[in-house]
């Protein structure tokens, strides 16, 4: 069926992004499991150049500049050599379709060994679009997408089904870099004269289709970059939560930390935030001002953030050229699927799960024990059907760690839904997931957590059916009655049954213990 993945023994593929600011080439693995396709990323390689930096008025790049990009076109073509042409697919952006040098882009391809696309800006938003819909949360409705370049900003409106509307914006954090900032220097009005012209680029391009979407979505090393720092200096606590290495959001009480720290210390280079990294310290300032006019503009309350959205657009487009097939074909998240595949599409995240699961070496039958427990305490307490989800998942997330450690493995399963791609969710579900897992077991009273943050009731119940099945036997519900009290959660067991599993009445008793402590409204009974 597909003939790519017969000929090509270890299935690798690969996407490079030619942008303003960076070259990065992404090497990718496609296994193909029950007819769906998975791509899993392997390597990924970025050169920070700044190559918009070096075009004059004119469009001609300078030889500094140009020696810095055929250098990097040479390792990539170095990393890349085993790859057969058909495998590869190198795009050129804003600034490489702005470059009027004669012959830069026939010596660029002869030194990559491969050939390049220079794509408009539509094309450009199109493959960004792809990509975000490969590794974006599976949200409903219509989704306001921001990529933020080195030389341009683009701007898109769609949904799981098409792109409603999309623009090209010359805004970028490298030539505003070099407009409003002086190397790394900050300064109140040199930040406010960068936001006032992106507002005014904005207001004059940007039409009424952006104003229909649900959910916000930005893409790029900028946005990345931004909520590292946020999250890295607790700048604007999101989720309240223990796990506290996940960042991802993007907030205006975030930017406006930065923005106020920047123009304090007068220079990036002096700022004592965590996370400015050295290559992103000249763009730093012009990238906050952009985002703080997109959220100005947008009236953004809070941003989703994902990277290497373009290369994986581009993966998605040059798999389609890869694979033979009779039916038509759609991409999504880690995978492509036969387009009559609707009922899979739908189970994204249940099939994410799944893939983890297998990664590490799950345990099924004990899971599936773990699962079934959790779902019969759980159907007459949790009527939120994305609760019940978390929930679940989180029951078939519980052993992973024990793949590298058995002990404290709890800390590693959490560490390992904390780091993990889980394309399709969105990272609060994320962080639920993890904060979950890494409580499910030992002590209660050692976690700080947020009641704004977790559902105690899920916890609760976690913890429970956790403890249920320690015996690793599925007991009998009949055993237990479990009701809604107030506002938690009051489960009973036979006397009988207890006598008969002394163990498992140890360890509920030690339970019971924690709960009081922790929270008198969730109890554990016997009767």
């Amino acid at each position: 069926m597909q003939s790519f993945l017969l000929n090509n023994v270890e299935n690798l593929v690969a996407s490079i992004d030619l942008g303003s600011n960076s070259f990065k080439l992404m090497i990718a693995k496609v296994t193909s499991i029950n007819g769906v396709l998975h791509i899993e990323e392997l390597d990924t390689i970025k050169d920070s150049l700044k190559l918009a930096s070096g075009i004059d008025k004119n469009g001609f790049l300078s030889d500094k500049y140009i020696k810095k990009a055929y250098e990097s076109l040479i390792r990539f073509g170095d990393r890349l050599r085993r790859f057969e042409k058909n495998t590869v697919i190198a795009i050129g952006t804003y600034t490489l379709r702005s470059i009027k040098n004669e012959n830069f882009l026939k010596n660029a391809e002869k030194l990559l060994g491969f050939n390049i696309h220079i794509v408009s800006g539509n094309e450009e938003a199109e493959l960004i679009y792809n990509g975000v819909m490969h590794v974006s949360p599976e949200l409903k409705g219509k989704q306001l997408i921001i990529d933020i370049g080195g030389g341009s900003t683009e701007i898109i409106i769609g949904d799981r089904k098409k792109i409603y509307y999309s623009t090209s914006l010359n805004i970028g954090c490298v030539t505003f870099g070099i407009k409003y900032f002086e190397e790394t220097k900050v300064t109140k009005d040199s930040l406010n004269k960068c936001i006032d012209n992106t507002k005014k680029i904005i207001k004059k391009l940007i039409v009424n289709e952006t104003e229909s979407y649900q959910n916000i979505i930005g893409t790029s090393g900028t946005c990345r970059a931004i909520a590292d720092i946020i999250i890295l200096n607790g700048l604007d606590t999101v989720t309240n939560s223990p796990i506290d290495n996940i960042g991802g959001f993007i907030t205006l009480k975030g930017l406006y930390s930065i923005r106020d720290d920047l123009i304090k210390c007068g220079d990036v280079s002096l700022s004592q935030l965590s996370g400015i990294k050295n290559d992103r310290r000249p763009v730093i300032a012009s990238g906050l001002a952009i985002l703080i006019a997109i959220f100005e503009e947008f009236k953004i309350k809070q941003m989703e953030v994902t990277e290497s959205a373009l290369l994986y657009g581009a993966i998605h487009k040059q798999l389609f050229h890869l694979i033979d097939s009779s039916s038509p074909l759609i991409g999504g998240y880690k995978r492509i699927l036969p387009i009559e595949s609707k009922n899979e599409i739908k189970n994204r995240c249940d099939e994410e799960i799944k893939f983890l699961g297998k990664k590490f070496y799950n345990d099924e039958k004990q899971t599936n024990r773990v699962y079934l427990t959790a779902s019969y305490l759980s159907e007459k307490i949790i009527n939120n059907k994305e609760n019940k989800k978390i929930l679940l998942w989180a029951t078939q997330l519980l052993e992973i760690g024990k793949s590298i450690n058995l002990k404290n493995y709890h800390l590693y399963s959490s560490y390992i839904i904390s780091n993990s791609e889980l394309h399709g969710f969105t990272n609060k579900q994320k962080l639920r997931l993890s904060t979950l897992v890494h409580a499910h077991r030992s002590s209660l009273t050692s976690y700080k957590i947020n009641n704004k943050y977790i559902d105690w009731k899920l916890l609760f119940i976690l913890r429970v059916s956790y403890i249920l099945c320690k015996n690793r036997e599925l007991i009998n519900f009949e055993s237990l009655d479990i009701q809604k009290i107030n506002n938690g959660i009051k489960v009973e067991f036979k006397k009988e049954w207890l006598k008969e599993n002394p163990y498992l009445s140890f360890r509920l008793e030690k339970e019971k213990e924690y709960w009081k402590m922790i929270d008198p409204k969730f109890k554990i009974s016997f009767n």
